[in-house]
């Protein structure tokens, strides 16, 4: 958490005198960023907070956005003159406490809504016994605030752990799945109603909590609508000349996005370990120079120090969901200049989130960059994912090629990344040379056994160890450390020239074997048994902190649903990924990726029990 990026956003409002962001350890474990605001002098102080947090999800990461803003008079210091932020925290428990004992006590702010659903004077009507239900579920989750039917539940203060539970509660007293994705999409009682009540229409429901689905089910759509839209708008880019032939000339400044990111890194120490070429980093932060010590912060914990060369290197202070998006004149040329290609790294994963939370920095990002790179008429690189793929059931081989969409979209992310190919095929077709490269599971680099902590599944493998299951989530899966991926990418910038649009599959010639992770990690002090995901749902002695709760979450949604692995025995895993291309442009050359095996694997268990993340193993 970046304090200063959310207090430099809030000070950037005139109504804005002063500003702290703090995060707090709530009583059940979960965490919470909160705002303190002093207002200026004559600003109205009704609907502020909640207009304020809505600038801020205009211009921040969602993880950024403070779950509560408080209105003050002042902010505390200590005797060094310091923003007293112990403080703070206190104060903001104390008015959560007040808050619930107003309600407690039958009375609330007369500012505030009525309970149950009753809407403020000019908002909706009383809304569907559905639509009460709901909001009758958030209030229970918020401890008793009142909840109207209208109001979005995150301008109320509600992080991601509340979510769940409420997705667990609602599921209960409807008698139905609600996912948790569908909270952030719908974000008030009354558009999740409206919602559900179009899905039982869909499927054959009555409004009833307790009705079934008909035995003539229509086929849901593969897409949202949004995301349906976004393919019909296109990449917005020119009609361009025919993409170039022959090798593509020596890159001289290099636009790499995301490089504050596990992969973009990685990337970026590789372009700077290997040749002359400048690289422009776009950060999130308030000014040149907190983005270059954000990249330097994140080289530092990768194990990845700059280089000498470290001067190649020119961080610039921009939010890529707000550059111009035409990229002929304005504040993008202003802010990067000339380049020679794009390297687009940067994107919100999330498992969580639907397409609409995602379609920023995932899609619109995407559609922006393509316009600056068309604009200049350079190589597009998109680092995107494997995951796009239909699953092993649906396709037994998967070729490094565009896909159509298909019912395996399943997730926000999967879509939001589908969607950024599809616009790179467009402008491919119209002739911006660009490529797509796909990766697997990016894991700890073999130099140095740094894992990423945000990686879904070794948060699956962490909250696993100290109950000694491991939920069989797939048979085999593609692992790629992430030096050879840093590698490989950089190395294709020099020997191919993405004339048509390209996709790169990449891939080590053989998978990782499930089974294999497991016997490593048991003979490096860790015994895991392998078992059903239902089985490690029910097992006592998992990790218990947000984040393990959040991806039990979401793999309770995998059980609920009729025919997921745990029910039919089948996997999460993929068909087999075909690398031609890949392996065609390195003729010659030594292979790209090798094949993670025990050894990698227990250097990445050293990382993470030397960094806390892991206990030491037992003795053998």
């Amino acid at each position: 958490m970046q304090p200063a990026e959310v207090e430099t956003a809030l000070l950037a409002d005139h109504r804005v005198r002063a500003a702290a962001a703090v995060g707090e350890t709530l009583d059940d474990g979960s965490r919470r960023l909160t705002a303190h605001v002093v207002p200026a002098a004559g600003t109205s102080h009704g609907g502020l907070p909640a207009e304020l947090r809505a600038l801020l999800r205009a211009t921040l990461p969602a993880a950024l956005v403070p779950s509560v803003v408080h209105l003050t008079d002042r902010l505390p210091r200590n005797r060094n003159g310091k923003i007293d932020r112990a403080a703070l925290r206190a104060a903001a428990r104390q008015a959560t406490e007040a808050t619930a004992a107003s309600v407690a006590a039958g009375s609330t702010d007369p500012a505030a809504p009525a309970a149950g659903g009753s809407p403020p004077a000019g908002g909706t009507d009383g809304g569907t016994p559905l639509a009460r239900a709901v909001a009758g579920v958030w209030q229970q989750v918020l401890g008793g605030t009142p909840v109207p039917i209208d109001a979005d539940i995150f301008d109320l203060g509600v992080h991601s752990l509340q979510a769940i539970a409420a997705a667990n509660r609602l599921s209960t007293a409807l008698e139905r799945e609600i996912r948790v994705p569908w909270l952030f999409e719908h974000t008030t009682p009354a558009a999740l109603a409206a919602f559900l009540h179009a899905e039982d229409g869909s499927n054959g429901r009555s409004d009833a909590p307790t009705g079934t689905d008909t035995a003539e089910r229509p086929p849901a759509p593969v897409l949202p609508p949004e995301a349906t839209a976004d393919v019909a708008a296109g990449p917005g880019t020119a009609l361009l000349s025919e993409g170039r032939g022959g090798p593509p000339a020596p890159a001289r400044r290099i636009l790499l996005t995301g490089a504050t990111g596990f992969v973009g890194a990685h990337l970026l120490a590789e372009l700077l370990r290997r040749d002359t070429a400048e690289v422009v980093c776009p950060v999130r932060a308030p000014d040149a120079a907190a983005a270059g010590q954000r990249l330097r912060t994140v080289l530092t914990e990768l194990g990845l120090p700059l280089p000498a060369a470290g001067a190649r290197l020119t961080p610039v202070a921009a939010d890529l969901e707000q550059i111009d998006p035409d990229g002929r004149s304005g504040p993008a040329d202003d802010l990067f200049g000339a380049f020679d290609v794009v390297v687009h790294s940067a994107a919100d994963v999330s498992v969580m989130r639907g397409y609409r939370a995602l379609r920023g920095p995932n899609v619109e990002a995407t559609r922006s960059l393509l316009r600056l790179a068309a604009a200049r008429g350079v190589p597009f690189h998109l680092v995107s994912t494997l995951s796009v793929s239909p699953p092993r059931a649906a396709a037994a081989e998967l070729p490094e090629r565009f896909l159509p969409a298909h019912p395996g979209l399943a997730g926000g992310y999967q879509q939001s990344k589908w969607v950024a190919e599809e616009l790179v095929r467009q402008a491919a077709e119209a002739g911006l040379p660009a490529a797509v490269h796909r990766l697997g599971r990016v894991v700890g680099a073999a130099a140095t056994g740094a894992v990423n902590p945000r990686d879904f599944l070794f948060g699956v493998l962490r909250a696993s160890v100290p109950a000694g299951k491991l939920p069989r989530l797939f048979a085999h899966e593609v692992w790629t450390p992430a030096d050879d991926v840093a590698r490989a990418i950089a190395s294709l910038l020099e020997r191919d020239a993405p004339g048509g649009g390209a996709v790169y599959h990449h891939a080590p010639t053989r998978p990782l074997a499930l089974a294999d992770l497991a016997a490593w990690t048991t003979a490096y002090g860790h015994p895991l048994e392998l078992v059903g995901i239902g089985d490690w749902l029910d097992t006592p002695g998992l990790v218990d902190d947000d984040r393990s709760r959040a991806l039990r979450a979401a793999l309770g949604g995998l059980r609920r649903q009729g025919g997921g692995p745990a029910e039919s025995g089948g996997d999460l895993g993929l068909g087999h990924v075909l690398t031609e291309r890949l392996h065609s442009a390195f003729t010659g050359a030594a292979a790209p990726y090798r094949p993670v095996d025990r050894e990698l694997v227990h250097r990445q268990l050293d990382h993470c029990v030397a960094r806390g993340l892991l206990p030491a193993p037992s003795a053998p």
